[in-house]
């Protein structure tokens, strides 16, 4: 009897399995996540999606979720995709959104995404990001320390207010350019970043305070241990 059951409970389970693949799809849902603006749509994915395999008509076993995945894989703002049918034989497809991070000319315009990697300029969803420009070739090396510098910046509430763009020349020496006041703030090499940051807090909540925001035309942070303000 033993025997018998679990034989009949596995051809149950077959008939199951072809009757649902049988079925025909009863339609889809897509839920993009994401965690800042909105760079990627649900009718993006559908346009997406259109271009390259069958997805939403016919029966189930003619649907392939993997090869689904893979398409939607190769979209350059998808960071992760899952697609499934449920037991009502609808499609899901569960979409994460890469998000822009930073924005870079070198000479040609591209983002960083939140994990560091390329991701190329979507103008039909603008977004508001500070800026990196780049003299020379946009290399790994120089795009990580650019990722990396963001980063800095966006974790002191000061700096993050106050810099508007980023300026990385052939020297290898980066510059910052404030949205308040004309001056540069020159850092230098990428090496003793985080402290010549925290001299450029220093200085503007103690030296810009007392003097003014119009006195200096140039901060330099590249020295250890001191501050070279010239005056305009």
């Amino acid at each position: 009897m033993g025997i018998g059951s679990v034989v009949l409970l596995f051809w149950l389970v077959r008939f199951a399995e072809r009757q649902r693949l049988a079925t025909t799809c009863g339609g889809y849902e897509i839920r993009v996540g994401r965690t800042g603006g909105v760079y990627l749509q649900e009718r993006d994915i559908e346009k997406w999606l259109d271009k390259s395999v069958r997805w939403k008509e016919g029966k189930v076993a003619e649907l392939n979720p993997s090869l689904i995945e893979h398409v939607l894989g190769e979209n350059p703002y998808v960071a992760e995709a899952q697609v499934y049918f449920t037991t009502d034989a609808r499609l899901h497809m569960d979409v994460r959104q890469r998000e822009p991070f930073l924005r870079v000319y070198a000479p040609d315009a591209f983002y960083l995404d939140e994990t560091g990697r390329r991701l190329p300029v979507n103008t039909a969803y603008p977004c508001r990001l500070r800026v990196c420009t780049m003299e020379g070739s946009a290399t790994e090396e120089r795009l990580a320390q650019a990722f990396a510098l963001e980063k800095m910046l966006r974790r002191d509430s000061l700096l993050d207010a106050m810099i508007d763009q980023m300026h990385l020349n052939r020297r290898q020496e980066f510059e910052l350019i404030p949205k308040v006041g004309s001056q540069r703030i020159l850092l230098g090499t990428f090496d003793r970043m985080e402290e010549k940051l925290a001299n450029t807090v220093l200085f503007y909540r103690n030296g810009m305070a007392q003097s003014g925001w119009e006195r200096y035309a140039v901060l330099n942070m590249k020295y250890k241990g001191q501050i070279v303000a010239v005056r305009r």
